[in-house]
């Protein structure tokens, strides 16, 4: 083989590993700009979920607090805001039928309160839902 020909087939060799080098380069960052948007945009929704779910719990009324009209208000208020956001979020399924759950019991609770028959059992699993939803929310961003 001649001097010159194997200076091309190395130049052509060092030429072809630099291109797979840069395309594989740009395809890896843009998987990974992509990878953090979806996560920036997850977390901004997961936080709008979480501080209603927080505005939830905080106003579900208890038997050691009194009941004024306005509290039962406010959280029927809260659950319907919850349950139209619900569509527009783009949540994992498994989130979806959580939040879903507690909007559920939440809504019985309320209707047993206004019924004068608080019933106690059915706001017991919301407090443990939401923990849950947290625990998933951060599961899914990857957080602990």
């Amino acid at each position: 083989m001649e001097p010159w020909q194997i200076a091309v087939i190395t130049t052509a060799t060092g030429g072809a590993f630099a291109l797979l080098g840069g395309w594989l380069g740009t395809r890896w960052g843009k998987k990974t700009e992509h990878e953090q948007w979806l996560r920036n945009e997850k977390r901004q929704q997961y936080w709008h979920l979480y501080q209603e779910l927080a505005h939830l719990s905080e106003s579900l009324p208890r038997r050691s607090r009194g009941v004024p009209i306005e509290s039962l208000l406010e959280v029927k208020a809260t659950t319907e805001r919850l349950k139209k956001n619900q569509s527009t979020l783009f949540l994992p399924t498994q989130i979806t039928a959580e939040v879903g759950e507690v909007l559920r019991r939440t809504n019985a609770y309320i209707d047993d309160w206004t019924a004068q028959k608080p019933n106690e059992a059915n706001i017991m699993p919301v407090d443990e839902r939401i923990q849950n939803i947290l625990n998933l929310m951060r599961k899914d961003l990857r957080i602990d």
